[in-house]
């Protein structure tokens, strides 16, 4: 989705996450996980070997949309609904916005359990390997 932004800068990060062994037989995995608490103690890594077909074609659109000049920016602003909110996308920042301190005036709202859940605790132990 950077393309359009820094296209030099995408093709490095494809070439790092390939490094990182991101790429898989169909293209590249969904994601990279570097949490140390989510991780075994042998590894410094955890890539999740999925692939969603929507990011895939986020993916195809935006190297469509780099190759052919803001094509599908220029469709979405032809559509009429999306034309009359245009402005909406020119909005700016308040240079001094409006800060109020009033609270809301919250009711606790009963709710009706249709089924009692128990839970279990569980304990997990850290073996050193």
């Amino acid at each position: 989705m950077a393309l359009k932004f820094d296209h030099n800068g995408v093709l490095e990060n494809i070439k790092s996450l390939e490094a990182e062994g991101m790429k898989g037989p169909y293209g590249f995995y969904e994601a990279i996980d570097y949490t140390i608490s989510r991780l075994p103690a042998h590894l410094d890594k955890g890539i999740v070997k999925s692939y969603m077909s929507h990011h895939q074609g986020m993916i195809l659109a935006s190297i469509n949309n780099f190759i052919n000049k803001d094509i599908l920016v220029d469709r979405f602003h032809r559509y009429p609904q999306m034309k009359c909110a245009e402005f909406l996308l020119q909005e700016r920042i308040p240079i001094r916005p409006i800060i109020s301190k009033e609270k809301e005036d919250l009711k606790e709202a009963n709710i009706i359990r249709k089924r009692k859940e128990k839970w279990e605790k569980k304990e997990y132990i850290q073996r050193k390997i």
